[in-house]
């Protein structure tokens, strides 16, 4: 899959995040890909069912052999206190907020390339 990560903050605060990842299903080696992919995304959806409409979107689509996962994380409406009991590994801040410079080096630190 290609990720393409889009950050929006104001000062060093991270106010947003959008997530777009596309699968060229015939591409992908494993079994019944699109099946995979859409129960990967499912347990997305499921683990994440407290936060969508309240700061989280997860949208799916598949068309033309391709794949399409697309997350929002309006971070600006999220309980980030839960969030961080969601995922442990979230670094807040003492204000319960993240840091973008240092949201951003993690991506970086990860392989993503800034464009």
């Amino acid at each position: 899959g290609k990720d393409t990560v889009t950050l929006y903050y104001k000062d060093d605060v991270l106010l947003k995040q959008e997530v777009v990842t596309k699968f060229i299903v015939s591409k992908m080696e494993e079994k019944n890909p699109l099946e995979l992919l859409k129960k990967t995304a499912q347990k997305t959806q499921e683990k994440m069912k407290d936060f969508i409409g309240k700061g989280i979107e997860i949208k799916t689509d598949y068309k033309d052999d391709v794949f399409t996962i697309a997350y929002t994380f309006d971070y600006t409406k999220i309980d980030m206190k839960k969030l961080k009991e969601t995922i442990p590994g979230l670094n807040l801040r003492d204000d319960n907020t993240l840091g973008y410079s240092q949201f951003k080096e993690a991506l970086i630190n990860g392989g993503y390339k800034e464009k």
